[in-house]
């Protein structure tokens, strides 16, 4: 059986400051980084028990996990067990990667973002193309921000035909967008409309809990991301016992971290083997 797992620790910090985003505001002690790296190491062991199901696993920290050795590691070591068929974390592509030379290519992908305002375009398309001759394949993303529009139509330009990047649509006001507007982020990213859309969820199926579930740092087990619905504790439970359909509870979802669990959008077709990591199959040419 195979499972879709998405982690998330007690780190909160970020090492940029970008104004539009509305984490990584804090400073993280070294209590809590001591914390986070005991549940990050405790949670790789119990993964790598679990060799009776199958795993694609996802990262999703507050802050920029990468810069920070324990997480390093923890994905070094992930990406050579036996039952990973993908992990991949979020991560700004700040560090150095040449500790990806340890990493398992086959297995492990990257959901890079770019920031304009923390990093320059030569040095992120020197990160690309550094992790494109380690063999990891990487998506790469962008705030969809109006006053970011021009430094996104760069990036798409001087990133390879066959790098995919993706734009999250920057405000909840629906109204954000003009047409012409949408239509300029949507040259940019084809898939930009799915996650525009606002999914009215409420009712409906959904994958999570069923197939996918959302751990904390203490092991707790919900949903997802979006719903807090306690299923039990991995470190306590048995995690068959925590797996069952269900009904989405919220009224609607749109961030990817969500929606890529809905089956009606049957986003596999588009996504492949690679959904958790934001990668398409084809980029369509329209």
């Amino acid at each position: 059986m195979k499972l879709d797992i998405s982690y998330r620790g007690y780190l909160s910090s970020c090492n940029y400051d970008c104004s539009y985003c509305p984490f990584a505001k804090t400073v993280d002690n070294r209590d809590t980084l001591q914390q986070d790296a005991e549940a990050l190491d405790r949670f790789t062991h119990w993964l790598e028990q679990q060799s009776g199901y199958q795993f694609d696993v996802l990262f999703t920290p507050w802050g920029e996990g990468l810069v920070r050795a324990y997480y390093r590691q923890a994905l070094i070591n992930i990406s050579h067990f036996d039952h990973i068929h993908r992990v991949a974390i979020q991560t700004n592509l700040s560090t150095s990667l040449n500790w990806l030379k340890k990493a398992n290519n086959e297995t492990l992908k990257l959901w890079t973002t770019y920031h304009p305002s923390q990093m320059s375009l030569k040095k992120f398309i020197h990160q690309s193309r550094t992790l494109s001759e380690l063999g990891i394949q990487h998506s790469v993303g962008m705030v969809g921000a109006h006053s970011l529009l021009e430094a996104a139509q760069e990036l798409r330009r001087v990133l390879p035909a066959d790098t995919y990047l993706w734009i999250n649509a920057y405000d909840d006001d629906p109204d954000y967008y003009s047409d012409v507007q949408a239509a300029q982020w949507q040259a940019i990213d084809p898939y930009f409309h799915l996650n525009r859309n606002r999914y009215k969820t409420l009712g409906k199926p959904c994958a999570a809990a069923e197939t996918a579930l959302f751990i904390n740092g203490k092991g707790d087990a919900s949903p997802c991301h979006f719903i807090s619905k306690h299923l039990g504790n991995i470190y306590r439970d048995k995690l068959s016992d925590m797996l069952t359909p269900m009904l989405c509870s919220n009224t609607e979802c749109n961030c990817y971290i969500g929606y890529r669990h809905i089956p009606t959008l049957q986003l596999e077709k588009v996504y492949g083997d690679n959904l958790i990591a934001r990668i398409p199959i084809i980029q369509p040419t329209e």
